[in-house]
């Protein structure tokens, strides 16, 4: 979009979503849940030294998973779980095979981090499921969380880091997808103790999905916003007609991350017992961010189409739509927020700046009625990203080889 060097909305469209826009990329920080010590050697009484000595080496496969969950970066808990996961799902199917005659208490414990009143409580549950669940949970997390990491590193000394932030949010949508529809389904009967947690509710692990994959469209149009304005941009783009197409198109892809935004406000609003406050307030908030961006592309639109007091309603109606979301903020900004609160503040005084030379223009030269574009029709939403599958590693092989008079056999 370098051909917009001719007009006065070409100044905001590079400086507010190729600069400013790329600083205040936000992904949501969702800490991980983290769990308290456990010892697979205490699942079996009397087992045989080979069997006591792997079920030691899977015991400190999960310590390190505590030790990352706790205090490490998101590259240590991937690195940790990835390590873990293979021989605690040859566990799960050990236990199964033994039966529980030949299994003594194995619950598992973890300190919830999306269920508000067990924040800091730790919550137990005779059951690997419960321990696979908030592996999985703690994996998906990791990913957004290395995400965030990747957006609050300068672009310049790694060009990749946009690309590489939008595959971890993707991949973290496929994590929680293959939860909520394979992983809860699969655990039958949920313990008593477990039952309050959002964390075990399929509808948590949609609302993570749907976030997820809206940031990554977010990524993904703030590159192509960056690229189409870099001196390197193709010359086709000083074409009319590409102009036209292009500018449309960010439109409904902004149209798309509002949707997705939207769909998850619904998933909170109707979900039986609140989700952290948090996640309705992020929500809500890139919803209405992303309805302005749509109108003030559509501004820019309607200007390079001569359409000048249809160019005035859209970027007019952009900034009444950001100063109401920036009035949800302006009494208290929790620190989780405070990359929406920037964005509410750059994309105000852009659009505003905005505002005064369309209407400049309009009041010198054009003289057109300013048009209100409430009851208007945004363009139909589209979207450019999509979760990446989750697989599960093949599971380690866990022969339990018990001493005579210890219970049965497994190999």
């Amino acid at each position: 979009l370098n051909a917009y060097h001719d007009d006065p909305g070409a100044e905001h469209y590079t400086r507010g979503n190729a600069s400013t826009m790329s600083s205040s990329l936000c992904v949501l920080r969702l800490e991980s849940p983290v769990p308290t010590r456990f010892s697979f050697e205490s699942l079996f009484d009397n087992a045989e030294p080979p069997t006591q000595s792997m079920l030691t080496t899977i015991t400190s496969y999960r310590n390190d998973v505590m030790a990352s969950c706790d205090r490490g970066s998101p590259e240590a808990v991937m690195s940790a779980i990835e390590r873990y996961l293979p021989s605690l799902l040859g566990m799960i199917s050990a236990v199964e095979a033994a039966g529980p005659e030949s299994v003594k208490n194995h619950a598992s414990t973890w300190t919830p981090s999306l269920t508000p009143k067990y924040e800091r409580s730790a919550v137990s549950a005779n059951s690997l499921h419960y321990e696979l669940v908030m592996v999985l949970l703690s994996y998906g997390l990791a990913h957004r969380n290395r995400a965030l990491a990747l957006l609050t590193s300068p672009l310049e000394s790694d060009p990749t880091a946009y690309a590489r932030a939008a595959n971890h949010l993707c991949r973290a949508a496929g994590v929680f997808e293959r939860i909520r529809t394979v992983e809860l389904p699969r655990w039958h009967q949920r313990p008593a103790s477990v039952q309050p947690l959002c964390e075990i509710r399929e509808d948590l692990y949609s609302l993570l999905a749907t976030i997820s994959l809206a940031e990554a469209a977010e990524i993904s149009i703030n590159t192509a916003v960056r690229k189409d304005t870099s001196p390197s941009a193709s010359k086709l783009a000083s074409t009319l007609y590409h102009r036209i197409v292009l500018i449309l198109l960010v439109s409904k892809l902004c149209v798309g991350v509002m949707t997705s935004f939207k769909q998850a406000e619904t998933v909170i609003h109707h979900a039986p017992e609140n989700f952290i406050p948090m996640l309705a307030s992020y929500a809500s908030l890139s919803a209405g961010i992303f309805n302005a961006e749509t109108l003030k592309f559509l501004a820019v639109d309607a200007y390079k189409n001569n359409q000048y007091g249809l160019a005035i309603g859209y970027v007019n109606a952009a900034l009444r739509t950001i100063e109401a979301e920036a009035a949800k903020l302006a009494r208290s900004c929790p620190p989780q927020l405070e990359g929406i609160n920037s964005q509410l503040k750059s994309k105000r005084a852009e659009l505003a700046d905005l505002s005064a030379r369309y209407t400049k223009d309009n009041d010198t030269i054009y003289f057109e009625q300013v048009v209100n574009v409430q009851d208007l029709a945004l363009p139909e939403p589209r979207s450019v990203t999509k979760l990446v599958p989750y697989e599960m590693p093949p599971p380690t092989a866990v022969p339990i080889v018990l001493k005579q008079g210890g219970g049965c056999v497994i190999q």
